[in-house]
């Protein structure tokens, strides 16, 4: 500012000899050191440049050692860290096979052992650790044997685990708590509870989250326990006669109770929207194209691709999916429009629960004239690919697709860009 006032004072009387240059830099360094360091505004007139800037160019010109306001800014923007993010807890994945298989089950063997990791990875765990047991028969108290239970219990101590995913269908209420209590673990999780927990933190629409609550409101129905207070009585009330009445509820029966009056609400709230659902479908002109397919299989990509949309996340991991997703698809071969939707991803030892809670969103798929089965061709000459086909036609019988959309079906072939050769050659004869 004294600058810019001595420049006005200059055009004023223009008989007043101009100031040297270094006369000019000293009296602006000597303007940044009496203003408080805090303002970011430049001298008007002279530069653009913040305070800062301007103050390093003088320094190194007229040779000015810095003002102490500058050196504090400077400590404390260096003590200025931006916050770091907490590590994810551990997680011990331990996949149960039969203790007699086949050639073609030990080859898939790997793969559901890498699958299990992924689901437990994308639930927001680490996965230090993982294993694959063959198991003889089950324990009734502990699925899988004290002794064992006992190694695992070691494992998580070691590692710091905070959960145990034992990849096996469905666990018992009670083994699930004895396990959780022999091993001194929080979570003992089977693999349709990390299923139900992926499709909650997935569910992002109303009807996603309806569907998703009365699945797991009936995983828990079929998994209550009786625990410290679940033997308490409510206090008894007398009778008019004077006699005690009987006792109350317990804890584990009003548990029971709330949970089955929510899901008869959930269902009626599904009902609806079934309902319109159907409306919807029924003024629909255009022909509809559904995508279904394994999870992770590039069926979201093949949906950006073919409508040239990026609005669809096709992240890599399973079930990143969730809520139906349809899009205009135009047929320039036939000049006319059609609707392309995109599902959730099927997947191995898919919970009943989630198949009948998801009816609403998997009858767009009963009610679609094309299928697309997108597959993973990386797969081919594996096991796999044919384990994944049964799991896909396995689900689709569930839902109640009719005849005739079973024979509208055309296979799509993904991530051929992963093939090697051999794999080619099995491609090129099937």
């Amino acid at each position: 500012m004294w600058v810019a006032r001595y420049r006005c004072l200059c055009k004023a009387s223009s008989s007043r000899p101009p100031l040297p240059a270094s006369t000019l830099a000293f009296a602006a360094a000597q303007q940044h050191s009496t203003q408080p360091h805090s303002s970011s505004a430049t001298i008007r007139g002279t530069c653009t440049q913040p305070r800062q800037s301007q103050h390093r160019f003088l320094s190194s010109s007229v040779g000015v050692r810095p003002s102490a306001p500058s050196q504090t800014r400077q400590h404390s923007t260096h003590h200025t860290q931006a916050p770091t993010s907490t590590p994810p807890p551990n997680c011990i994945v331990l996949h149960i096979t039969p203790p007699r298989s086949t050639r073609d089950d030990r080859a898939q063997e790997e793969y559901f052992l890498q699958e299990a990791c992924a689901l437990a990875q994308t639930l927001g765990y680490a996965v230090p650790m993982h294993e694959a047991l063959r198991l003889r028969a089950s324990h009734p108290k502990t699925f899988i044997g004290k002794g064992k239970v006992m190694e695992l219990r070691g494992m998580l101590s070691a590692l710091n685990a905070e959960a145990l995913f034992i990849n096996t269908p469905r666990l018992t209420a009670l083994q699930q708590k004895n396990i959780s209590e022999l091993c001194q673990v929080n979570e003992v999780k089977d693999r349709i509870s990390v299923i139900l927990e992926i499709f909650a933190q997935r569910a992002r629409t109303t009807e996603a989250k309806v569907q998703v609550e009365l699945a797991q409101c009936k995983y828990a129905l079929s998994h209550l326990v009786r625990g410290a207070a679940a033997a308490y009585e409510q206090q008894r009330g007398a009778s008019g006669t004077g006699f005690m009445a009987g006792g109350g509820e317990k804890a584990l029966e009003v548990r029971r109770r709330l949970l089955r009056e929510q899901v008869k609400c959930l269902q009626r709230k599904l009902k609806a929207v079934e309902k319109r659902r159907t409306e919807q479908r029924k003024h629909r002109q255009q022909a509809s194209v559904s995508l279904v397919g394994y999870t992770n299989v590039g069926k979201s990509s093949l949906l950006n691709a073919l409508t040239h949309s990026q609005s669809v996340s096709v992240e890599d991991r399973p079930f990143e999916t969730l809520d139906t997703t349809t899009r205009a698809l135009f047929l320039p071969s036939l000049g006319v429009s059609s609707l392309l939707i995109d599902t959730v991803g099927f997947i191995s030892q898919l919970p009943l629960e989630l198949v009948a809670s998801f009816r609403a969103t998997l009858e767009e798929v009963v009610a679609a004239d094309l299928l697309l089965h997108v597959r993973d061709a990386s797969t081919i000459g594996t096991p796999l690919f044919a384990a994944q086909q049964r799991s896909v036609d396995k689900v689709l019988g569930e839902i109640g697709t009719p005849e005739h959309l079973s024979k509208s079906v055309i296979e799509v072939w993904n991530k051929i860009d992963l093939l090697n050769d051999e794999q080619k050659e099995e491609m090129a004869r099937l």
